[in-house]
């Protein structure tokens, strides 16, 4: 289990340190350094492997990551910037520095002594779901390049379903001891949240996705709204996960109802407890007090999770502030600009004329 990222001079991050644990939010305004952070965390991921101590041209998995130039501090003129990663079986170094005088390459070094967690780090299996994901479609393409993943962005989520419905999973992530498989446990927690099951059908080179309803009928996904596909999308890669596997999140909430939101983190607080991390970057507050009330409830210890308020300086720097909470889940310091608006607005009303 990854337990620190380390990010000097990347992007807008001069010096941050992030404590990861099971269950994780990134929390803050727009354009904060959530997603910032979620890249340096991949990039690290993506070059761990590379040759020890000698500079080899930048990996990424993420093709739209860019220039060298696009990726240095915004605040100093440094040539390099490094991300590092400790985790329970080891630690990795990485440094980035331009490979060219127009700052469009990026040389990367993996920093330190031989490391059989570096290479076991480029191979664990992460998941990423990011904000832009596929939307509610009826065809979704078949991965016809590489079997057994869902994509850079989550474009094969339905292939990789369709490949593995029928695994048989874990016990300690199955909630219902009658419905052992993928397909069982998807289709367990969507009915829970939104009343619906889903059928994935191949048709020539794409999938078929249908929701059925309590009377049995068969929808296509425009007929039962966005949020089920989103849904979907969610269960399927958390309960994918292998033991050791990582899924990050961008904005699990769109287009849910908050009450779905409520038991979508109930699911995640579950599969996180299981020897599986997850990082989700949000915006909701219904997820943010869902961890807290299951902290309050017994049902998540404070010690399994971990969340960040990614506050931007008057410089224009991120700095990542670790949010403790006690074991009745309540804050032991307020952050300014954190979840407030609505008590903003309950002021305004109570002060209006």
């Amino acid at each position: 289990m990854l337990e620190k990222l380390t990010i000097q001079n990347f992007k807008c991050f001069l010096n941050a340190e992030i404590n990861l644990r099971a269950l994780n939010l990134f929390v803050g305004a727009n354009s904060s350094g959530k997603s910032s952070a979620i890249q340096a965390l991949r990039l690290c991921i993506d070059n761990a492997g590379r040759p020890q101590n000698r500079p080899s041209f930048m990996a990424s998995r993420d093709k739209k990551i860019g220039r060298f130039s696009e990726l240095s501090s915004f605040l100093t003129s440094d040539k390099h910037f490094s991300i590092h990663l400790d985790a329970t079986r080891g630690h990795v170094e990485t440094s980035y520095t331009f490979g060219d005088d127009a700052r469009l390459l990026s040389l990367v070094e993996v920093k330190g002594e031989p490391s059989a967690f570096a290479a076991e780090l480029s191979n664990i299996q992460v998941f990423y779901l990011p904000a832009n994901r596929t939307s509610a479609k009826d065809m979704f393409p078949m991965n016809l390049e590489a079997e057994s993943t869902i994509g850079v962005n989550g474009e094969y989520v339905i292939d990789y379903y369709a490949h593995h419905s029928g695994d048989v999973l874990d016990d300690e992530i199955i909630s219902n001891s009658t419905l052992k498989t993928l397909e069982g446990q998807v289709n367990y927690w969507l009915k829970m949240l939104t009343g619906y099951t889903m059928t994935v059908k191949p048709h020539g080179e794409t999938y078929a996705v249908y929701y059925k309803n309590m009377s049995g009928r068969e929808l296509r996904p425009y007929h039962v709204g966005t949020g089920v596909s989103f849904i979907s999308t969610l269960l399927i890669v958390c309960l994918s996960m292998t033991k050791d596997g990582l899924a990050i999140i961008e904005n699990p909430e769109i287009h849910l109802h908050p009450k779905a939101q409520a038991v979508a983190t109930n699911f995640f607080s579950m599969i996180a407890q299981t020897g599986r991390q997850i990082i989700i970057e949000t915006h909701s507050d219904h997820i943010f007090n869902g961890v807290r009330r299951l902290i309050a409830q017994k049902q998540l210890s404070k010690n399994d999770a971990s969340i960040y308020f990614f506050r931007m300086l008057d410089s224009m720097e991120s700095l990542p502030v670790y949010v403790e909470l006690t074991e009745k889940g309540r804050l032991t310091k307020y952050e300014k600009g954190m979840f407030d608006q609505f008590d903003d607005d309950l002021d305004a009303m109570l002060q209006a004329k």
